[in-house]
């Protein structure tokens, strides 16, 4: 008796995984539309977008000029060979080396051919030439591939000349080409012979869009079930891995079809094992599901359950060692790293792609199936102790409640009043207020007719007078500026600011902390610019200018795309951006001179947006932050903009404009100097660097 009783139990337990499973299932596939097309549409659109991108997969037609000052037949063939070849593209001739210098900083050419007087001379004597190749290295992209190629071509030429000149001293061709030629270099790049780009990040790029696939889906999963706890008794794990199932199941199949995309679409080798590539994809997919539990489980509402893990997944691509070594980064970036699962499938997938194989691949896999299991225990414990010590707090079934007595139609209709009890979930202050104005209304309209049929069944009245008698005074509500209270006029604006900032901060930094690696690394001399807070000050006015237009362009699509008005003069706009670009290309220099490389200047400031948004006072109000809270928000240029720019943009006019303005000039004048300083400071230093091993 005790095993069919077991064996009932166990078959009971059975039934409720399977219908938690069935319940997912339905709630991914029976939207509208489902649910279950962002897994699928995030990673196709990433292979598809950055496919697009990469698709010429090599840097090809690199423009360059030529400055030749020896005009000799020599010389002229040593261009022909770069021009023939496939990386370069001849645009022009200059005419001395300042020229050239000149095409490469105004973006006619990448790369410039300096070729000696008596080139010809000195290589038929016997003394050889050296020639000047010069390369914009701003984008490596571009200077990478421009000095390997040149490296290659003059090599070449280097070989047919000696070989040339050795017939002419009676040498056979094979034993001159010996003698020019002794060591044969042969080289073999495996897994990714042409360097190609597209097989180096498509991959990735396709697994990064499928983790944001599915925390997009899966985030609010368990904090749901606070909510309306349909699952009441079940254990907790098996709600965990109930939940997680259809969506493991959907994001394989997503996988296999991106990865197919990937692979016949983009050209990307497939040298090992599907089995293999699948195997990694289920823990992959296992790790990232259970980590989103684990975000799930701590948040109180769905909303914040899917914003808290985008701070966690967005960075995950930087960290993994997918784009920039693992055993590259500080012993600090490692260790995040082994926290996010892309640095467990990004490299793996590429080698399995490209080698054929992963002398990482059951390690990995381990390591992801052992993390994911050790997050579901982890959310399941939570979710547990959430519900245990809520208790009945914790049940919600429902943001709002309306309790009706029961005596409560015999009292209207006897002509006694009776109360209803309204009860709303305050977790939500949003909704709470949303439900709270509507019951009212919805109460009070009720109240009214039935009051205005009781005065007038007992008086004779007109119904029409018994309602003004009932109700004398009819409010009409008239909201100013934002007259449907909608949120996106409300969040849009503060959004696209936050963003507008981002784009500075990157242009600017990244230009800055450029100049330090181009001196580190000798491929720029620093005597061209002069003074160190001249170069800045070029910088600062270039992109300020630039910064203007962006806005300018931001401004437009708000108006035209998004239906959102300016009431206020575009000038006083402009004029309040203008000193919001100035503070913050200030706050980004002084930032931005705590940093060595442009990498490391991007991890560091990727996660400022989050933070000067909640400090803009953009969600929640400066006055009603602590008072230490909000000294530390007027640190952040965007409190003094983002609300400015939303009450210029509904209202028409702000009144503490010329207040953030003067906040914002301050902020410059207290960050730019310091900042300057910093940056003339360390340009000095990498110079005399330089200069000491020149």
């Amino acid at each position: 008796m005790n095993g069919k009783h077991d064996s009932g139990q166990h078959m009971a337990v059975w039934q409720k995984f399977w219908a938690i499973v069935c319940d997912e299932w339905h709630y991914l596939i029976h939207g509208r539309p489902p649910v279950a097309i962002i897994i699928f549409a995030m990673p196709l659109a990433f292979s598809l977008l950055f496919g697009c991108v990469y698709r010429g997969n090599v840097v090809n037609n690199i423009p360059f000029v030529v400055y030749d000052e020896d005009q000799s037949k020599l010389s002229r063939s040593l261009i022909q060979a770069y021009a023939d070849a496939d990386r370069f593209t001849y645009v022009a001739q200059a005419a001395s080396e300042e020229e050239m210098r000149e095409a490469i900083e105004i973006g006619q050419a990448k790369m410039a051919l300096g070729i000696p007087k008596d080139f010809d001379k000195d290589i038929k004597s016997g003394l050889g030439s050296d020639i000047l190749i010069m390369v914009d290295s701003t984008n490596n992209m571009f200077g990478n591939a421009a000095l390997s190629a040149s490296q290659e071509i003059s090599r070449s030429y280097s070989v047919a000349v000696s070989k040339s000149l050795l017939e002419s001293l009676s040498l056979l061709p094979d034993d001159a080409i010996n003698a020019a030629y002794p060591v044969h270099m042969g080289v073999r790049i495996l897994g990714n012979p042409a360097n190609g780009y597209s097989s180096f990040m498509l991959s990735g790029l396709m697994m990064n869009g499928l983790q944001i696939g599915i925390m997009l889906t899966i985030a609010p999963a368990m904090v749901t079930e606070f909510f309306r706890r349909r699952w009441r008794g079940t254990n907790p794990l098996f709600i965990s891995l109930g939940k997680t199932l259809p969506y493991w199941c959907l994001g394989l199949v997503s996988f296999i079809l991106s990865l197919n995309v990937v692979v016949y679409g983009f050209a990307v080798p497939m040298r090992g094992s599907w089995a293999d590539a699948i195997l990694m994809a289920g823990a992959f997919l296992f790790f990232v599901s259970s980590i989103l539990h684990v975000f799930s489980v701590f948040c109180p509402t769905r909303v914040l359950a899917l914003q808290s893990p985008m701070v966690y997944i967005m960075p995950g691509l930087l960290y993994s060692g997918l784009s920039w070594p693992a055993f590259d980064m500080s012993d600090v970036a490692s260790t995040i790293g082994m926290l996010m699962p892309m640095t467990y499938a990004g490299d793996t997938l590429r080698d399995i792609l490209l080698s054929g194989s992963s002398p990482d691949l059951w390690r990995n896999v381990r390591i992801m199936f052992f993390g994911g299991l050790g997050c579901q225990m982890l959310a399941a414990a939570i979710f547990a102790l959430r519900v245990r010590f809520l208790g009945g707090k914790g049940e919600k079934r429902a943001y709002a409640a309306i309790e009706i007595p029961r005596d409560f139609s015999k009292k209207i209709k006897t002509g006694s009043s009776s109360d209803v009890l309204y009860m709303a979930n305050g977790a939500n202050i949003i909704l709470t207020n949303i439900t709270s104005s509507a019951v009212s209304d919805i109460l009070a309209d009720f109240s009214n007719r039935l009051a205005t049929e009781r005065v007038a069944l007992r008086t004779g009245a007109e119904v029409e007078m018994s309602r003004h008698v009932i109700n004398p005074v009819t409010p009409h509500l008239r909201v100013l500026h934002n007259m449907t209270q909608g949120y996106m006029f409300f969040f849009l604006l503060g959004l696209a600011m936050v963003a507008f900032q981002q784009g500075i901060f990157f242009a600017v930094g990244a230009s800055i902390t450029n100049e330090y690696e181009a001196l580190t690394a000798g491929t720029q001399d620093g005597a061209v610019y002069g003074s160190p807070w001249l170069l800045l000050l070029a910088k600062v006015v270039y992109f300020w200018f630039l910064s203007m237009l962006s806005y300018l362009l931001v401004v437009f699509l708000v108006q035209n795309l998004m239906g959102i008005p300016l009431h206020a003069p575009l000038r006083e706009l402009l004029l309040l951006a203008s000193t919001f670009i100035l503070a913050a290309m200030s706050f980004v220099v002084l930032f931005s001179a705590c940093f060595h490389k442009e990498m490391e200047f991007v991890r560091g400031i990727i996660m400022y947006p989050v933070v000067a948004f909640i400090f803009s006072g953009y969600t929640w109000p400066h006055e009603a932050m602590p008072t230490a809270m909000q000294y530390v928000a007027d640190a952040f240029p965007l409190s003094f903009f983002s609300n400015t720019v939303r009450e210029l943009f509904l209202a028409g006019y702000s009144p503490h404009i010329w207040h953030d303005m003067g906040a914002l000039l301050i902020i410059a004048l207290i960050c730019l100097p310091l900042g300057g300083w910093l940056f003339a400071h360390k340009i000095r230093h990498y110079r005399q660097q330089a200069a000491q091993q020149i």
